[in-house]
């Protein structure tokens, strides 16, 4: 967005003060709602509606007795659980809940009509690993403090902390926990029978109250009061139930870790939580299109501009030049840099480099010349093809390199192709995708995108993007038509031009792009994928009626897509990144990786045949996000994407956004580390910084700072 360039003692006082603010700031815990936040924050009763939860007579007495045994309430207890579930729920461990305070603990006062009540914050901070009874004992001490401090009122405390204001939420916490344990007074008045009823009209100004109510039986009664602007009802009785099932684990077993108390059965999980893992077909890239070709050979495969190849041509072409490659050494195990635009000579080059056995790594002319060179060079690249000529100057035999031609035997396990992504260290890093990974893509996707012969897909991804192999695997491996329309930018009414001139049929553009083209467009749009990138809810209304849309995602270490939803409707809101492909396995763990129940948000991992091999050349990397399955089979391994999600009560997952700095601009990674690295290698730059800031829901900023080399 822009880089500001400050002095020396500025710029370290800002550090200082960014690390201060993430160190002591107050950010209240962000909830997983069902809808986002008004503008502006309701309290009204239409706004409000009340859950019930239970906890048994025995269960409450064992509460109070964990309590007493550390010198602790029933009411500290009680806190100390809610908070142990908002960081579970939340998966942040700066937890701050809110509490009230009569106001009438000195004896002059107790007999006054009036309102004394004032709110309290009582803040804690909760690592997953921390016994419950260790967390309990500091929150005992929070309480006592707060209370000694009880008649500072609320608003001088905020106005002394200067928390960020948001008109859409309250200033320093969001959940409020209350225990109602005043004994009850009968009131007896001449002549009248008097009974207490309890009323519906309910209201709050939080996202959440938890009031627990000591009954006369022991048992202790609860009421979660929310906010029907952000929840709906079913997701709040399944919190009320994973809280109960947490508050009885903390009464018989307070010291175990908070990151272990159990929310829910793991049985409950949503099926999709590991897939249906359909088994992968054996076969290579290779095999994959020569079957097709065999198949439909005088099918259209490949049209760029005048130039139309059949399946048979295609093949031929592709052929000739996997034969010349052989004889350059290519073969399992060997990159071949292609530096070459959208276009017919990519398409062969590609089937060419994996016929004779080789992985290729597309390098997208447009990108600047140091990062291309960076890329072949750090890549170890046998071979550099620049040049469309040489595609079609190729001479060779026409007929299929079989293993006998090639240098050594091509298998499913071996790379297929290599795609650089941005690197949070400053470095970019290549991602070794196998052909396993593309068998199973290929056969799941010609089935969910209902893709085949007689279709039309549009190249409409850069080469260096992964998506250009989704829309190579869905158009020459399923039978359809791949079509290279003249080069960009395609975007509003010239990618409406290219989508209706060329009768496309499939294609996969960002919802950015998606944006820019006007209604009415792709009259031939038989389906429609989306990705990369959330999806606003109004592009699912304008484009799914009429079509198939789905929205996929997929980073680049799990073979192009590992999720998708199935067809889209209008009227359904922004959609979910859905559920995992048949042979992927996707799960939500914490910190410590145990599964996270329907609701709770952790960290999505991604395992199954799409796992990518790792980095290229970066086993720290690799060793890093490449971890074991502790829930697969021997030698299974998952990948830790670093996004945030949650499953919902249909088996489907919700994306949340980065446990990181990453951001995405049209699918592309960006990272501020990568652009940080490169401020500093300029000579006329010191030291650099870049903030991420979300300035409004999908309009994220980089803001760099720079410090000068030279301060004069």
């Amino acid at each position: 967005d822009r880089v500001d360039v400050v002095q020396p003692a500025l710029f370290a006082v800002m550090v200082s003060l960014a690390a201060l603010w993430r160190s002591y700031g107050v950010v209240p815990p962000r909830l997983p709602v069902d809808r986002p936040r008004p503008a502006v924050r309701t309290a009204d009763a239409a706004n409000a509606a009340t859950v019930r939860l239970e906890l048994p007579a025995d269960t409450a007495r064992r509460l109070a007795e964990v309590g007493r045994e550390r010198g602790a309430t029933l009411f500290t207890t009680l806190v100390a659980a809610a908070q142990a579930y908002l960081a579970r729920l939340c998966g942040e461990t700066d937890i701050t809940v809110g509490t009230v305070t009569s106001g009438r603990h000195r004896p002059e006062v107790q007999q006054l009509v009036g309102f004394f009540v004032n709110t309290l914050v009582l803040r804690s901070r909760v690592e997953p690993g921390q016994p419950f009874d260790a967390l309990l004992g500091e929150v005992r001490q929070t309480v006592l403090d707060a209370f000694a401090h009880q008649e500072v009122p609320f608003e001088q405390v905020v106005d002394a902390v200067q928390p960020e204001r948001d008109t859409s939420r309250s200033p320093l916490f969001q959940v409020h926990v209350v225990l109602q344990n005043a004994p009850s007074a009968d009131l007896d008045l001449p002549g009248l029978d008097v009974t207490g009823v309890e009323t519906d009209a309910v209201r709050t100004a939080f996202e959440l109250i938890l009031e627990f109510v000591e009954t006369a039986s022991g048992a202790l009664h609860g009421l979660v009061t929310y906010n029907t602007d952000l929840f709906d009802r079913d997701t709040v009785e399944r919190m009320a139930g994973q809280l109960a099932t947490l508050l009885t684990a903390v009464a018989h077993d307070p010291g175990r870790p908070v990151g272990a108390l159990p929310l829910a059965d793991p049985d409950a999980l949503p099926a999709g939580t590991h897939g249906t893992f359909r088994p992968v077909p054996e076969a290579t890239l290779p095999e994959l299109f020569e079957r097709q070709a065999a198949a439909t050979p005088g099918a259209p495969a490949l049209l760029d501009g005048e130039r139309e190849l059949s399946y048979a041509e295609l093949d031929r072409a592709a052929n000739r030049l996997a034969h010349q490659l052989i004889g350059r050494g290519v073969g399992p195990e060997r990159l071949v840099a292609l530096a070459l635009p959208r276009s017919a000579a990519m398409t062969v080059a590609q089937l060419a480099v994996a016929k004779a056995g080789g992985a290729f790594l597309p390098v997208d002319p447009d990108y600047p010349a140091p990062r291309r060179e960076f890329m072949v060079r750090d890549a170890g690249a046998h071979l550099l093809l620049d040049d469309q000529a040489q595609v079609w100057a190729a001479e060779g035999p026409d007929t299929a390199p079989t293993d006998a031609d090639r240098t050594t035997p091509l298998t499913p396990a071996h790379p297929a192709y290599v795609i650089y992504t941005s690197g949070s260290t400053g470095t970019p890093k290549g991602v070794v995708v196998t052909h396993r990974g593309i068998a199973g893509f290929t056969a799941a996707a010609a089935e969910q995108y209902a893709v085949g012969p007689g279709d039309r897909v549009l190249q409409f991804a850069s080469p260096s993007f992964d998506a250009s192999v989704l829309e190579l695997c869905v158009s020459v491996l399923t039978g359809a038509t791949l079509v290279v329309p003249p080069d960009g930018p395609w975007l509003g009414e010239e990618l409406a031009a290219v989508l209706d001139e060329h009768r496309i049929t499939h294609t996969l553009i960002p919802p950015a792009a998606l944006a820019t083209v006007p209604a009415g467009a792709g009259r031939h749009l038989r389906t429609l994928i989306v990705g990369a990138e959330a999806c606003p809810a109004e592009l699912v209304d304008r484009w799914a009626p009429g079509r198939r849309m789905v929205n996929s995602y997929g980073p680049t270490e799990a073979t192009i897509v590992a999720t998708w939803t199935g067809p889209l409707a209008a009227g359904t809101g922004s959609p979910t990144i859905g559920a995992a492909l048949p042979h992927a396995r996707v799960y939500v763990l914490d910190e410590a990786m145990r599964p996270q129940p329907p609701g709770t948000d952790g960290e999505l991992y991604l395992g199954g045949e799409g796992v990518a091999r790792g980095y290229l050349d970066r086993p720290g990397l690799t060793a890093a996000r490449f971890v074991a399955d502790p829930f697969g089979p021997p030698g299974a391994r998952l990948y830790r994407t670093g996004d945030r999600a949650r499953w919902n009560a249909d088996g489907e997952l919700e994306f949340l956004g980065r446990l990181d700095r990453q951001v995405k601009v049209r699918g592309f990674r960006i990272e501020p580390g990568e652009i940080e690295a490169a401020l500093r290698a300029h000579p006329a730059v010191d030291q650099a910084l870049v903030v991420v800031r979300e300035d409004e829901p999908g309009r994220t900023r980089l803001v760099g700072y720079a410090t000068p080399a030279d301060p004069e």
